[in-house]
């Protein structure tokens, strides 16, 4: 991991938690790197790096991207970070921006492993859509300045509002062949997008990180 930070950097670290092979998450990986080089983050890929002596760990905030399990608190399979890890990193809080790992037990063990209470553990307990969490990862990058855990929330809100339409989202993306504008058009004339209109518009206002990603 190459963790650089800037005078701007607000303390908060992203760790990639997917493989070069899984296309679903290159939109967040074009996104932290614009991030990392406007000094807004730090970013590292798993898996992470043990040495607490090493300052450059150190981050207020650290954010997860990639599967979530759906058994055990674990974030990423080629590439995985389990609650052990991020000890050394001395965190104030962690964001679980995965499926499942919002579980009460899940969150537990989070907790207990990386030495943080149970409440500084935020998660969704459900599945969740990686086209949202590439819209976290989007909204950091032209929010100022970043909330996380209003952002956070929003983002858990937009999964549990259209879980029931993400079979149609999905399909609808493939059959546009990735176009992300061409989506939305057709999803919100299916889906009342109301509720949740502040949060996804940045994919009309920024498509470039949406487009492509099958």
């Amino acid at each position: 991991m190459r963790a650089r930070r800037s005078s701007a950097d607000p303390r908060i670290l992203l760790v990639s938690c997917y493989g070069d092979s899984e296309p679903q998450f290159r939109g967040i990986l074009t996104a932290a790197t614009e991030l990392l080089r406007r000094g807004r983050i730090m970013h590292a890929r798993a898996p992470l790096p043990c040495n607490p002596t090493n300052p450059e760990q150190k981050a207020s905030e650290v954010i997860l991207c990639g599967h979530g399990s759906p058994d055990s608190p674990q974030v990423g399979t080629a590439r995985i970070v389990t609650p052990a890890e991020l000890r050394p990193f001395a965190p104030l809080r962690v964001y679980l921006l995965c499926c499942h790992q919002g579980r009460r037990d899940i969150r537990s063990s989070w907790a207990s492993g990386s030495g943080l209470p149970v409440e500084r553990v935020m998660g969704h307990a459900e599945e969740t859509e990686s086209a949202l969490s590439t819209m976290f990862v989007t909204h950091l990058l032209y929010d100022k300045p970043p909330r996380l855990d209003e952002l956070f929330e929003q983002w858990r809100r937009a999964n549990s509002y259209l879980a029931p339409w993400f079979s149609f989202i999905r399909s609808t993306y493939q059959d546009t062949k990735g176009d992300a504008l061409a989506t939305m058009l057709r999803v919100e004339q299916t889906v009342d997008l109301s509720p949740v209109r502040p949060y996804v518009e940045v994919v009309r206002s920024f498509p470039r990180y949406f487009d492509g990603l099958i």
